[in-house]
């Protein structure tokens, strides 16, 4: 029954009381929320009790919400979001920063659910070659795409390098010095940003930190080259290129410290230089000095050593290169880089042979290490000397091709551990080598092996201005590395100075090396493992520096630890192995395919007992068969028609025949025989013989009628 309303008073619905909830998004040790939003929501709702953060590492900010959605007071069910990308209501500084979910919980009477965070607006890179560095706006955040973007700024300058921007908001950051400390600078991106409300002019700012790697390769526009000065007999430089042309373009990867390991290079290794085959990026700085002209090449540094990498040939010649630092440090360092000698067996001396004409790039002529921390300046001079004219001319030259800087930042590699690269030390394998005899009888932790599909260990001889190991083709070292708990990486310094080589460790893949520039490559080792090393391609595989990173602490030095002879002789056996003759397969026994080749017995059924004979025709290229082992050379010719009418023909073939007493039934194999003795594919007859007791279904009366047929 309904009631009808009294006068003109409307009629009231009663609707439920409504509450507010309140969801708060905190900065981790923050006491006020920097975004808060309510929840309308009907009367007696409240968080669901299982409201939580749990980890997930593949969710952003490395966790998420579980039990997080609630139904407001429309009846719409909404969900609590943790993942502040897909917030567009909040401030672009937190969307587009990385963050970290570290935290949430529920309030007691199940009102009010906060969510704790902590954001990261700075990233570090590493730079362990001079090139430049480019930074995209999505390696600061993923969500800041150059589609959004309207402007960019770099609000800070820097001490080591020149920084510019473009129209894709790209940063490049190109060093115009040497690196030795960390570098900061600032970044601010401006964009319409999408928002609750559509979209508004908004901006992000982050905090950018560059510091150099364990060792840093630079080009040689980080030297001075002396300028031409004929009063005082300086000479000029001039620059070399060579096919590939200098790579003015070139930038190096971009390395976050710490960042996703996957597919991360090791410091030392870039792939923009993966195919210098002659000169570093392309080009190098030549001087020719004769009489008493010189030229000069300068470049400072701090650190605690240096690579000088040069050209070597039968046309250059001896450079002095001197240290001045700190405190009056001075040092004066020779080195002669001619490269033009043969091994004479009747002296068992190298000597110097004219007709030589081989040319190794990018060789580390000069190496200085173990320097006290500081500031330097490396002075290069070339300068004419008969006595190291080894070709016989009146002149020779120098080419300056890089160099290397070790320990930019000091001895404090605590930052590096975050990259598997913590307290790098390094061995150099041709003082290794050397320094031992290399043989089995004893080593001084490494040996050198010989051959290839002979493989024996030899006392290694290498004369020349190198501070590498060289193998040619099935060449090989081998060690065993420290025993050491601490290790984190074992990589080796390689290159390929003149060709292309491949790199074996142990038994594993080859590794393609073409280029001349030495770069690390790490070694699947661990602590007191024993590496073999061999080059199975046609060019020099070159060996410089074993590195060995730790993941701790400051470790005292390491050395290689002698090799067992059972650690030898493995070592041996898996050169061998790499130089093995692939096992060759046998040649097929030829075979006869004759023309005609049919078989069959004159009754298919008889009984054991009976005589039964079987036919084989061939065509005339057979001269025998042999049925089961059996050979039967005597034949009889025979002519039979084949087709009608006028397109009848006379085939002429053989007929061999082989009679047997029947015991039990069989299969017959039946196999041609040509005149040069080659046997064709067998063909398979079968005779089936029935007991002797037993008759055919069909009767008695016909078996006494027929039976001797059977």
């Amino acid at each position: 029954m309904m009631r009808r309303p009294i006068g003109n008073m409307p009629v009231r619905h009663l609707i439920p009381c409504q509450s507010s909830m309140t969801v708060n998004y905190f900065v981790q040790g923050e006491s006020s929320p920097f975004y808060s939003y309510a929840i309308n929501v009907n009367a007696g709702i409240l968080f669901n009790e299982g409201f939580a953060r749990v980890i997930d590492a593949t969710a952003p900010g490395g966790a998420k919400l579980v039990n997080n959605t609630v139904v407001n007071s429309l009846n719409v069910t909404q969900t609590v979001q943790s993942d502040l990308s897909l917030m567009t209501q909040i401030g672009a500084q937190y969307r587009y920063s990385d963050f970290a979910f570290v935290e949430a919980n529920r309030s007691e009477d199940g009102k009010t659910v906060n969510l704790y965070y902590t954001f990261n607006s700075t990233k570090t890179f590493v730079v362990d070659f001079g090139l430049p560095l480019v930074i995209n706006p999505t390696d600061m955040s993923v969500g800041l795409t150059s589609d959004k973007l309207t402007g960019i700024e770099i609000n800070q300058t820097t001490t080591y390098a020149n920084i510019t921007t473009n129209n894709n908001y790209e940063i490049t950051y190109t060093l115009n010095k040497t690196i030795d400390g960390q570098d900061n600078f600032g970044v601010k991106y401006t964009g319409e940003i999408a928002t609750a409300e559509g979209t508004q002019s908004d901006s992000v700012e982050y905090s950018i930190t560059i510091i150099p790697a364990s060792t840093v390769y630079y080009e040689d526009s980080f030297v001075t080259f002396s300028e031409p000065n004929e009063a005082n007999n300086i000479l000029g430089w001039t620059r070399v290129t060579d096919v590939t042309e200098t790579e003015e373009n070139a930038t190096q990867a971009l390395e976050e410290l710490g960042g996703n390991a996957t597919g991360k290079n090791v410091y030392g290794y870039d792939p923009a230089y993966a195919n210098c085959t002659m000169f570093s990026m392309g080009s190098a700085m030549k001087a020719t000095v004769s009489g008493q002209n010189y030229a000069t090449a300068t470049f400072t540094f701090k650190g605690t050593g240096f690579d000088i990498i040069s050209l070597t040939s039968n046309t250059t010649g001896t450079i002095v290169v001197t240290v001045t630092g700190e405190n009056n440090y001075k040092k004066n360092y020779i080195v002669d880089t001619y490269y033009g000698y043969r091994y004479d067996e009747a002296t068992k001396t190298w000597v110097v042979d004219e007709n030589r004409t081989d040319t190794l790039y990018q060789i580390p002529v000069m190496k200085v290490t173990d320097l006290p921390y500081g500031t330097y300046t490396a002075k290069v001079t070339a300068a004419y000397n008969e006595v190291f004219a080894h070709n016989g001319t009146d002149r020779y030259d120098f080419y300056l091709d890089a160099v290397r800087v070790y320990d930019p930042m000091g001895e404090d590699y605590s930052r590096y551990t975050e990259d598997d690269e913590g307290y790098p030390q390094y061995i150099k394998l041709r003082n290794a080598l050397v320094s031992g005899d290399a043989t089995i009888a004893g080593n001084n932790g490494v040996v050198f092996i010989d051959g290839g599909d002979t493989a024996e260990i030899a006392t290694y001889a290498n004369y020349g201005p190198n501070n590498e190991v060289y193998l040619t083709n099935g060449q090989a070292i081998s060690f065993t590395v420290p025993e050491n708990t601490n290790i984190a990486t074992v990589q080796i310094g390689a290159k390929a100075p003149s060709g292309t080589a491949q790199m074996v460790v142990n038994n594993g893949e080859a590794t393609e090396i073409s280029t001349a520039t030495e770069m690390y490559y790490k070694l699947n080792v661990s602590s007191g493992g024993s590496v073999t090393i061999t080059n199975t391609g046609d060019g020099i595989l070159s060996l410089t520096n074993l590195k060995i990173t730790f993941t701790g602490t400051q470790e005292d030095a390491v050395a290689l630890a002698t090799l067992s002879d059972e650690a030898q002789t493995a070592a041996v056996m898996t050169v061998r192995a790499l130089f093995a003759a692939a096992p060759v397969e046998p040649e097929p026994d030829p075979t006869f395919a004759p023309e005609r080749f049919e078989a069959a017995w004159n009754r298919s059924t008889v009984r054991a007992g009976q005589k039964v004979t079987l036919t084989v025709k061939t065509s005339e290229d057979v001269e025998a068969v042999m049925v089961d082992g059996v050979t039967i050379d005597t034949y009889r010719t025979r002519t039979q028609r084949t087709g009608w009418g006028q397109n009848a023909t006379k085939v002429t073939y053989r007929e061999f025949t082989y009679t047997i007493t029947a015991a039990e039934t069989a299969d017959y194999a039946i196999t041609a025989v040509n005149a040069e003795g080659i046997a064709s594919e067998p063909i398979t007859v079968t005779l089936t013989v029935q007991a002797a007791s037993q008759r055919p279904s069909f009767g008695g009366w016909l078996d006494k009628i027929f039976g001797r047929w059977f």
